[in-house]
């Protein structure tokens, strides 16, 4: 899986759901467990998934033995056809835990776009310093701010101040969202693109990514 490809099944998901989502729960927006719920298990587990042909482990509270949220991180992509996969013993045990391989992403959703500016920013930094700290070759942020070019910067300074990106490999998205146009209408793709904007770590900085 690329991170090309992840960003494109997840543009088709959000476009393919949001309007049902909105029509079913009109107080989605307005939730931050509602619309956390529905972007990492709706959109995550039950339709990226199967798009990309991975297991999504992520935060289930129907589950009182597992919450399935790993190492404090909000989904997990494991490649279910991956030959690491498929020979790490799981189907044989059928334990409650999945493969203990290395997953095929990693994705941190952080919902909190309001409130101090630096307590905001921090918060974030800390969800991209957790990514960073993870064997995978597909690292992706989700976050929304106001000031998208402000919050793109503290990042990229934040990765370069603390060396944050020597010797990674795999690739890294940051992919933002305009909390000044939470209240616009996605009825077409266009308006998704318009509001999540899409950086992916190049040379040291956060660039706009273009497919």
């Amino acid at each position: 899986m690329t991170g090309k490809e992840w960003v494109e099944a997840f543009i088709k998901s959000l476009s393919e759901l949001e309007n049902l989502a909105r029509a079913n729960d009109k107080n989605i927006y307005s939730s931050d467990p509602r619309w956390t719920e529905f972007m990492v298990k709706g959109i995550m587990k039950e339709s990226m998934s199967k798009k990309l042909d991975c297991r999504v482990a992520c935060r289930d509270n129907s589950d009182n033995k597992n919450s399935y949220e790993y190492l404090n991180i909000d989904a997990m992509f494991f490649d279910e056809f991956a030959y690491d996969y498929r020979t790490s013993g799981y189907r044989e045990t059928e334990t409650e835990y999945d493969p203990r391989v290395l997953p095929a992403a990693v994705i941190e959703h952080e919902n909190k776009g309001y409130g101090a500016e630096s307590k905001v920013k921090d918060k974030i930094a800390h969800c991209l310093w957790k990514l960073l700290c993870i064997r995978s070759d597909l690292r992706v942020l989700i976050c929304y701010h106001e000031d998208i070019d402000g919050l793109r910067k503290f990042l990229e300074n934040t990765v370069n101040a603390g060396k944050l990106a020597k010797r990674l490999t795999g690739e890294l998205f940051v992919i933002i969202g305009d909390c000044s146009r939470d209240g616009d209408s996605w009825e077409r793709r266009e308006d998704i693109e318009n509001y999540f904007k899409i950086f992916e770590l190049r040379n040291d900085q956060l660039e706009e990514f273009t497919e």
